[in-house]
């Protein structure tokens, strides 16, 4: 089986299929929550550097 799965670092048919397989509604809300807080927070890296750095450069 091992073979087979592209994940061997992972029980991919024991979990990942079964999850995914349940939960679809809840992966995609959890994952544009995820992705929305991601960006969200990429978006106040250049006031932390603008802030933050010594260089005075706020790009």
């Amino acid at each position: 089986m091992l073979s087979s799965n592209r994940y061997n670092w992972f029980p991919y048919d024991r979990f990942t299929s079964y999850f995914y397989s349940n939960n679809k509604a809840a992966i995609l809300a959890w994952s544009a929550q995820y992705v929305f807080q991601k960006s969200a927070y990429e978006s106040l890296r250049p006031i932390n550097i603008g802030i933050y750095d010594n260089s005075g450069d706020t790009t």
